[in-house]
């Protein structure tokens, strides 16, 4: 078990012992746990540490009211999507709440898509939805230019530069929408869209420098292919 693991692992039993109503959030580390045994893409990283990525994110900044229900759908986040686990299994064992929140932020269920505007649409609508959105988005924008053992990124430029679209057109406005519906929540969204332009600027700046080299390069290769004067 890395230190990460262990570090959150700690964290929530300590708040366990404080809290019962906290052995919720321990029972979804384990059953989080035992299903995301995977590894992310640059295969270097263990599939589970985005989960926990997202809960760090959630502990630092989440309202005492709200801190249990984030801190148990971030851990729960991709399970349906990801494992097939009904709703109905995480109502049985989390709750109607957590339930709900599980199913609002799944995109794809057995083989069945949402709409893509839609559901970020009715996400803007649930405040902790939203936030575990937010957040893992911003976990996923951050990790983009994280290198695979081979050197290349973990995601292609051509990746990269659409999930950057993506999160301009549909996940900045329904953050900002979710920001309308829940002022209380103000400050939250706000760190979370300005943390994700910030990290989006640094990585386009790096295409900007990656597609300036490549051009620099092609001109340098036309002028060495081409036919000096007087030949």
């Amino acid at each position: 078990m890395s230190k990460f693991v262990t570090s959150i692992k700690s964290r929530l039993l300590e708040r366990a012992q404080m809290d019962e109503r906290w052995v919720a959030a321990y029972a979804a580390f384990e059953f989080a746990r035992q299903h995301h045994t995977g590894w992310r893409k640059d295969n270097t990283t263990p599939e589970f540490h985005h989960q926990l990525a997202i809960v760090s994110e959630v502990l630092a900044i989440a309202p005492p009211d709200d801190a249990l229900v984030l801190v148990i759908g971030a851990l729960l986040h991709d399970i349906s999507e990801d494992y097939k686990i009904h709703k109905f299994e995480i109502k049985e064992r989390f709750g109607v709440e957590v339930a709900n929140l599980v199913e609002s932020v799944t995109k794809k269920f057995d083989g069945e898509k949402k709409d893509i505007v839609a559901y970020y649409a009715h996400i803007a609508t649930i405040k902790n939805s939203a936030i575990i959105k937010g957040f893992d988005r911003l976990v996923n924008i951050e990790s983009m230019n994280n290198l695979k053992p081979d050197g290349t990124p973990v995601f292609t430029l051509e990746k990269q530069k659409s999930y950057i679209t993506e999160t301009n057109a549909l996940v900045i406005p329904m953050l900002k929408e979710a920001q309308k519906n829940f002022p209380e929540a103000h400050r939250i969204f706000n760190g979370i869209i300005q943390r994700l332009r910030v990290s989006m600027g640094i990585i386009q700046s790096f295409h900007h420098q990656i597609e300036t080299l490549q051009h620099k390069m092609n001109e340098d290769a036309d002028i060495a292919t081409s036919p000096s004067p007087g030949r």
